[in-house]
């Protein structure tokens, strides 16, 4: 019998208008919101914040597209600056991991970023300020997860820093917030949290408590997920609990090799993540069913979820919804040179996976030269 282990700390409030949960929480001050440049601010949310909890609070508003260390770097001093208690988050993923982060190194004074990107279990000495993580998009599954992406682009860098001290205090999971998500947004957030979950079947083990999470949202996503896209509001309800699962499911085990080159690409080209993982899904997959292992775990998922043929529904689906297949990117032999080697720099991560692919593999999969054949 296989042995196992989980830990998961995050008190989680997940419904609709679940937001108000703000005013009942006893905030230690001063407090500072993190979000974005623009969106949040613009959909009338800063403003609803206001109303529960009052204005006396430190607004940051300039977390980017993308958690760049520099970005992180500036949270870290103006929370340092102002003596913030309580960080509350509110935002996509990169908003969320930027938080969290910055809360953490706050209190590790002398920890350099980007000396630590792509660690996966860094040893900080001492706890985080408490973050309050509220998600608006269904995607990342950052609020439930012990891990902060980070993009060094000089270095041609994206990849987590993981750690415990990670995980927020607590989530609130309002799907009233997205509601009116436009459409790309949706779309490749929602992929990123389909991904989360199916990547969880291609680890060595399956894990029995992040398995079971991981089913579940990717049932939820092939129930809901072109409703979503087409602003059902029942369906982004669903969506933002299939993207709660798949962080459940990454948090004890990690993301594999999809997230690997979603993060290569996103460095060189700039692509949103889950934009990214779309376009390597479909190559992934293909590479791991010309291995016993991989077709394996691609059969289990069919029988579970009822698809023959998986890889080419998900082909099929993606092409629908504006995704691009590797070919049709115009990727040049610099790029996947830089690619190749930006992947095999997560070799450390390669012993978790069914199947440990050779750097020749990673040449073919760049390309997206695995046709599905399923």
């Amino acid at each position: 019998m296989m042995a196992w282990e989980w830990y998961h700390p995050v008190k989680v409030y997940f419904g609709e208008n679940f937001f108000y949960k703000l005013k009942d929480l006893s905030l230690d001050k001063p407090v500072a919101v993190i979000t974005g440049k623009k969106n949040v601010k613009e959909r009338g949310i800063v403003g609803r914040l206001e109303e529960l909890i009052g204005n006396d609070f430190t607004l940051l508003d300039f977390v980017e597209g993308e958690p760049t260390w520099e970005v992180i770097e500036k949270l870290r001093d103006r929370l340092s600056e102002e003596g913030v208690k309580t960080v509350i988050s509110i935002g996509g993923g990169s908003v969320l991991d930027s938080a969290k982060l910055a809360a953490l190194l706050v209190t590790n004074k002398g920890v350099k970023i980007r000396e630590i990107i792509g660690v996966r279990d860094f040893k900080f000495e001492n706890s985080p300020l408490r973050v309050i993580a509220v998600p608006t998009t269904s995607g990342s599954g950052s609020e439930v997860t012990p891990y902060s992406i980070v993009i060094d682009r000089e270095n041609l860098k994206k990849a987590s820093i993981g750690s415990l001290y990670l995980y927020p205090f607590i989530a609130i999971d309002d799907p009233t917030l997205t509601y009116d998500t436009p459409f790309e947004i949706t779309r490749n957030s929602g992929i990123d949290a389909f991904c989360h979950s199916l990547e969880v079947f291609f680890m060595k083990e399956i894990h029995p408590i992040a398995s079971n999470f991981a089913l579940n949202g990717i049932l939820l996503f092939i129930k809901f997920f072109m409703n979503a896209l087409n602003n059902d509001r029942i369906a982004r309800a669903k969506m933002m609990l299939s993207s709660l699962y798949g962080g459940y499911a990454i948090s004890n085990v990690g993301a594999g090799l999809i997230h690997q080159f979603a993060h290569a690409l996103g460095v060189l080209r700039g692509y949103p993540h889950g934009f990214a993982i779309a376009i390597y899904v479909v190559p992934v997959l293909s590479w791991y069913a010309g291995y016993k292992e991989g077709l394996e775990r691609i059969k289990l998922l069919e029988d579970n979820l009822g698809i023959k043929g998986l890889i080419m529904y998900l082909r099929k689906l993606f092409g629908d919804i504006g995704i691009p297949d590797v070919g049709k990117i115009g990727l040049g032999e610099k790029e996947i040179e830089l690619m190749v080697s930006i992947v095999e720099r997560r070799k450390t991560y390669f012993d978790k996976f069914v199947v440990t692919p050779k750097r020749d593999d990673l040449y073919r999969i760049a390309l997206g030269g695995f046709e599905a054949s399923l």
